[in-house]
């Protein structure tokens, strides 16, 4: 029994390879086969042209990447060169802006040394011109005192200089003018002597040291009375 079903077995077996050998010969072979090919080989020619096309599309991309790329690098590099530009510029302004604080306190300074020594001119011109107010006052009272006892006339010529004329001093023309212009400043200066008097120079230093006015007039006034007699 069992070497009859084994025989059974091998019979389907047989006409399953029979079935499958005819479907190859007759399916696969001939126009189907031809057709088959012609499927095939327009479908691999779709897939090499899709693939071409994908790939020049890639290539397309790749290179506008390439480009952006390349344009983003570049516009990078100008702002990094624009970036470089500007802090020198900063840097620039930084050092001018130094610069100029020094010259600045350099002129602070100039200007503090120029005011110093302007308020001590001014405390020394207020000085000089106390001095200078002060003689003046006593050359009025010397004026005063002498206009009636020595034929005296004073006559104020400037706020510095003062005009004085003796009278009365040759016997035979009373009238006869003497006289002196002298500047009071920082000093006593005779700018004029008429008639010209001898010695005149140390009898103003003599005066420029002791500061006695009514002195100096008497012995000037003397030196003319010598003139005449």
């Amino acid at each position: 029994m069992l070497e009859a079903e084994t025989q059974a077995e091998l019979q389907r077996l047989q006409g399953t390879v029979d079935q499958v050998k005819d479907k190859l010969l007759n399916q696969w072979t001939g126009e189907p086969l031809e057709k088959y090919l012609d499927d095939v080989s327009k479908t691999h020619e779709d897939a090499i042209k899709k693939g071409q096309e994908n790939m020049e599309a890639l290539g397309n991309a790749y290179s506008a990447l390439q480009e952006q790329a390349k344009t983003s690098k570049q516009t990078l590099q100008e702002k990094i060169d624009k970036l470089s530009v500007m802090k020198k510029n900063l840097e620039d302004m930084r050092l001018e802006s130094q610069k100029i604080m020094m010259e600045t306190e350099d002129k602070r300074g100039v200007l503090k040394t120029y005011q110093q020594k302007n308020n001590r001119e001014k405390e020394l011109l207020n000085t000089q011109k106390k001095h200078t107010r002060s003689k003046l006052e006593e050359l009025e009272k010397a004026a005063e005192y002498f206009t009636d006892r020595m034929s005296l006339d004073f006559k104020k010529l400037d706020s510095e200089r003062i005009h004085v004329v003796f009278t009365k001093i040759d016997p035979e023309d009373a009238n006869r003018q003497y006289s002196f212009t002298i500047k009071v400043s920082d000093d006593y200066q005779v700018t004029d002597c008429e008639p010209p008097v001898e010695g005149l120079q140390e009898m103003v230093e003599k005066l420029n040291k002791t500061n006695h006015f009514s002195l100096f007039v008497i012995n000037i006034r003397r030196k003319f009375r010598e003139m005449v007699i």
